[in-house]
């Protein structure tokens, strides 16, 4: 293998990390977007009910969806603490 080939070599697995961490990044915004939009739901729908039962499951519900995005947001950090692709 010629160093041209080594080359190519390198820097298709520099892009395939590059795209992954893309992948990975898209997933985890996209996620912690969705349960932010589930918390919204829950607090509009928990201000109409009267059932008290019902209420702190919904209760239940937002707290766990807090607990996804503390959840994203540590292991986002922990696998790319600078915000830029590790090479």
């Amino acid at each position: 293998m010629n160093i041209l080939q080594e080359e190519n070599l390198r820097h298709g697995d520099f892009m395939e990390g590059v795209l992954q961490q893309n992948i990975f990044e898209i997933s985890i915004k996209l996620s912690i977007e969705r349960e932010n939009l589930l918390i919204k739901k829950i607090q509009h729908y928990h201000k109409n009910i009267k059932d008290k039962d019902l209420a702190n499951m919904l209760l239940e519900f937002e707290k766990t969806a807090r607990e996804h995005i503390h959840i994203l947001t540590d292991k986002k950090e922990k696998l790319n603490p600078t915000g830029s692709l590790k090479r």
